[in-house]
């Protein structure tokens, strides 16, 4: 009876079969966990699935997972250091949202331990990869659809269904299945921010402006995947995002190389894209993205003033791990900057260490630094990704100089 057992069990993985489970349960697992579109009304099922994850990675490597011996083993440690910190910090600090945080802590510890013994496989990660890369296409396709069809009949006329994912109440699903947050208008077209997999278009843009940079190593071609991420950073209409994504563009061009070989018309192009981009989000006559960009703008300048005023006061350890800081009106946690409240410079300081560690053990350092760019910026003054499971499968994946074709076979 063991005998065939271990006969099953060699065929799986001799065929890739488990590899393949471990890659969706990681992806499926992703979209029930917050800041993604099912996560604030499906989090213990994504908890399940990532849980699975964990089991089917210890079976695939007979029970012999090596922690020391893994690439990103620094960056893992740094991060189960934080989250320890944070559970305790939380405790003896007596935070007034205890249990949401010491969830937190928890689900935290069990996706990041998901994604790292997962991606200690290659396979599994070049498989995840794929799914992502062909989530995104979708998406961008699914746009460019309700896009075409809303100019034609209007956006009711398209409408599906409606989603009540616990952020924006009852969103519009388009066919063929775009979801939305919020809606502006622009010299009289009513524009609405397009999303995917993720619920705010802030962190959306993160994901296609990820899959740009990343697309030469994956594609023979990128140049049609790279035209679809762009077409997808476009539909986000985040405020910020197309000002973060000029900005990583300069590490992609790589500006010191540029001046020193004269190369001032990329310079010239990124700077005057930002430009623009700035001028319609702020002052473009017969728009309201510019209200909607101050309105923004505002919100996160309130939570980070507030959350430095309480650093101010306690900076060593902060005033507890997922407070409210005395006022539940403001975002507290919006970013890293609002979150020095919470957590004080131990915990950044700590969250900043697994960006170095990840850094450190890269291969490619310069594809690391403009592939995690806008990914960083964000956290830092825009998006609360420092306690985002998200953001460590960008930071345990692979970066250096070889191809990695998605569409080939691997050997």
């Amino acid at each position: 009876m063991r005998k065939m057992i271990d006969k099953v069990e060699n065929n799986i993985i001799r065929y890739g079969l488990t590899d393949c489970v471990i890659a969706f349960l990681l992806v499926a697992a992703s979209m029930f966990y917050r800041p993604m579109l099912l996560g604030n009304n499906y989090t213990p099922i994504g908890m399940i699935l990532f849980i699975l994850a964990i089991v089917f990675s210890v079976i695939r490597t007979r029970w012999k997972i090596k922690f020391s011996r893994s690439v990103h083993s620094r960056t893992y440690v740094t991060a189960m250091l934080l989250f320890v910190y944070c559970f305790f910090q939380a405790v003896i600090l007596h935070s007034d949202r205890l249990q949401a945080g010491m969830q937190t802590v928890v689900l935290l510890m069990i996706a990041v331990t998901a994604f790292y013994v997962g991606f200690s496989n290659k396979a599994v990660e070049s498989i995840f990869i794929r799914i992502i890369y062909f989530l995104l296409m979708a998406f961008v396709c699914s746009y460019i659809i309700s896009i075409v069809l809303m100019l034609v009949w209007g956006w009711n006329a398209i409408q599906v269904t409606s989603l009540n994912y616990g952020y924006f109440i009852q969103t519009g699903v388009y066919f063929p299945f775009t979801t939305t947050y919020g809606n502006m208008t622009f010299n009289g077209i009513e524009l609405r921010r397009l999303l995917g997999f993720a619920r705010e278009s802030g962190i959306m843009q993160i994901f296609y402006i990820w899959g740009f940079y990343s697309a030469d190593k994956y594609f023979k071609d990128s140049r049609v995947v790279q035209i679809l991420m762009v077409i997808g950073v476009a539909a986000c209409l985040s405020t910020a995002g197309f000002i973060v994504f000029g900005v990583s563009l300069l590490f992609y061009f790589d500006v010191r190389s540029m001046i020193k070989n004269d190369g001032y018309k990329h310079i010239v192009v990124v700077v005057t894209l930002i430009v623009a981009m700035v001028y319609i989000l702020f002052y473009a006559r017969g728009t309201s993205i510019s209200d909607r960009s101050v309105s923004t703008i505002a919100d996160r300048i309130t939570g980070i003033a507030y959350g430095l005023n309480v650093f101010v006061h306690h900076p060593i350890f902060g005033s507890g791990f997922y407070s409210t800081l005395g006022n539940a009106n403001v975002q507290t946690g919006v970013c890293a900057l609002a979150t020095l409240g919470q957590v004080g410079i131990v915990g950044i300081g700590l969250w900043l260490m697994i960006f170095a560690f990840a850094f450190n053990d890269c291969i490619n350092k310069k594809r690391f630094i403009y592939t995690n760019a806008a990914l960083f910026i964000t956290a830092v003054f825009a998006q609360p990704m420092v306690f985002a499971p998200t953001m460590y499968w960008f930071l345990f994946c692979n970066y250096d100089s070889s191809r990695i074709k998605l569409i080939k076979k691997d050997k």
